[in-house]
């Protein structure tokens, strides 16, 4: 029936009118879905009152295990910046390529990944436009190429929380997901590095640097699959990052024939209009940000870090040895599960026939999940920083100060992922995404696979979060799946692509790039090229999915 359809879509329907019609906050939007799906379950769907309240248990503790990794990541990122690490990542890196074009893949592509491996939620971005503006680049091209640029380290990027989200939701493993995902990120990794090359100097640069591209988009899509296949998947984006890196630091010092033979470097031309004197798509984006330079023009020096090199990339190597030694040491694995938040849940059924079986809810292990691990490498790190001096005011104000920026910062996400989960899974459990899903079948067909990475999109254009995209949409691309007789781990695997590119054009996102370079209230120059970039991606995206999805 109609009329269920479009009630079923009414929580999702609130949500993305007060995003992107009436620029509401995610956790207002969220809120207010989460209301709407509530009111729809019980009026209109049968959904009595021991119903809605498991329903919100469940989701509880959905919430909470992808929160504590969030929570846990941006401690780590806080500690970290309050030390000066990514001061000295910052100014060092691009102290080991002098030439503009890969030090825009370097920065935009791969430490852009390397730091969504740890942080996500926009810091990549805010850490890498600056960068890129330094380095010579227009502000508008350095917002557009840190957006696009680190999109396809979404999903495993802060130890794999959107992976996570992704594998809860669908009540599927990570390492189930994790590879055929990869594939599918592994095909926006490569549309992210032709983008950034593209807004360098168009056609031109993808030319003249397309040996370097074959090189790191090698290293990234190799590394970042290959740990995918094993249990070590939350350090496939940061592993797929740092091996980028490595290779274009090898590139820019001419250390094989696979870097540009031109010779040409580029240097600042700030007051040039975007996208003058090119034709080819997107006209906004192409040379944004480069004029020729003389080669006598000298390289600049590189800034000097607050931290020894070695210092600054010290929690990342602990935080590697914590989760390698935590999976190959099987007593310690054991001991570590042992406290467990476990629930069993009874069997639920609507007035309408709807039946949710009985089984246990989300099962958080307390000091074994990926969120304890990173908390062990957070904690080591401040000792290590306080041992060798870097904390002005010792051990305990750094953890203090620390905890309060986390604080500031997860309290807003928080809100609107436990919002978003909470209508997420009351419409699954009150069969309103059963509705939805039968209806998306009806209409897609077997095409549904070209439509699945722009509903990810979707969600993260109007949330900002991959995350959340993945909380409100799995089940409902998963249902639709199983109804059209598709494989549900493609479907999936477009969903959470779809929801990583999606966020680089998200206005949340957009906006925070904008703001680092001083283009805040000019987000449409920055917007209109990272959009008609990431529905290119997607498209390509969409076809492997149809390719694949019905073997």
């Amino acid at each position: 029936m109609l009329l269920n359809w479009l009630l079923a879509a009414a929580p999702i329907g609130v949500v993305i009118v007060l995003m992107i019609g009436l620029r509401r906050s995610a956790a207002a939007a969220g809120l207010a879905g989460w209301v709407a799906a509530l009111a729809v379950a019980a009026l209109r769907f049968g959904a009595g009152p021991e119903l809605i309240v498991l329903a919100q248990g469940k989701a509880l503790l959905f919430a909470g295990a992808v929160l504590y990794l969030i929570w846990v990541a941006l401690w780590f990122y806080h500690v970290l910046k309050g030390a000066g690490a990514f001061d000295t990542l910052s100014h060092v890196l691009p102290g080991y390529v002098t030439d503009r074009a890969l030090q825009a893949l370097l920065l935009a592509w791969a430490f852009g990944g390397f730091l969504e491996g740890v942080a996500g939620f926009g810091v990549p971005t805010a850490i890498v436009a600056p960068l890129l503006v330094a380095a010579g680049y227009s502000p508008v091209a350095a917002a557009i190429m840190a957006s696009i640029g680190e999109a396809w380290a979404v999903t495993f990027g802060g130890l794999g929380n959107a992976l996570l989200a992704l594998a809860t939701a669908s009540q599927r493993q990570p390492l189930e997901l994790g590879p055929t995902a990869a594939l599918a990120l592994g095909l926006a990794a490569l549309g992210g590095g032709l983008a950034v090359l593209w807004t360098v100097d168009g056609f031109s640069a993808i030319r003249r640097y397309f040996g370097a591209f074959v090189v790191m988009g090698a290293v990234i899509f190799l590394v970042q699959y290959g740990l995918s296949l094993t249990a070590f998947f939350p350090l496939a984006v940061l592993s797929a990052g740092f091996a980028a890196i490595v290779a274009a630091i090898w590139l820019g010092r001419g250390r094989g024939a696979l870097a540009p033979l031109s010779g040409i470097r580029a240097t600042p031309a700030p007051s040039e209009p975007l996208g003058e004197g090119k034709d080819a798509l997107p006209q906004s984006a192409a040379g944004a940000g480069m004029r020729a330079a003389k080669d006598s023009d000298p390289p600049p020096a590189p800034a000097t870090g607050s931290l020894p090199l070695w210092l600054a990339l010290a929690p990342y190597v602990l935080l590697v040895i914590i989760v390698v030694v935590t999976q190959i040491y099987a007593p310690l694995t054991q001991a570590l599960n042992t406290v467990m938040i476990k629930v069993d849940f009874p069997q639920m059924r609507t007035a309408l026939g709807y039946v949710t079986p009985a089984g246990t809810g989300r099962t958080i292990s307390i000091f074994g999940a990926t969120g304890a691990l990173m908390g062990y490498a957070t904690l080591l790190s401040l000792a290590l920083f306080a041992q060798q001096g870097r904390l002005p005011g010792g051990f305990g104000r750094a953890l203090a100060e620390s905890a309060r920026a986390t604080a500031r910062r997860a309290l807003p996400p928080t809100v609107g992922i436990l919002a978003m989960v909470a209508m997420a899974v009351t419409m699954e459990n009150a069969g309103m995404t059963l509705v939805l899903a039968q209806g998306l079948s009806q209409i897609a067909g077997r095409a549904f696979p070209l439509v699945s990475p722009y509903i990810g999109a979707l969600g993260a254009f109007m949330t900002g979060s991959n995350v959340n995209s993945n909380v409100i949409f799995t089940s409902l691309q998963q249902t639709t799946a199983q109804l059209l007789g598709l494989n549900p781990v493609v479907i999936l695997a477009g969903q959470t692509t779809g929801g990583a590119v999606g966020g680089a054009f998200a206005p949340a996102k957009v906006m925070l790039a904008c703001s680092t370079v001083g283009l805040t209230g000019q987000e449409g120059k920055v917007m209109k090229p990272v959009l008609v970039y990431g529905l290119i991606i997607l498209a390509v995206v969409g076809v492997a999915a149809l390719v694949m999805a019905g073997k």
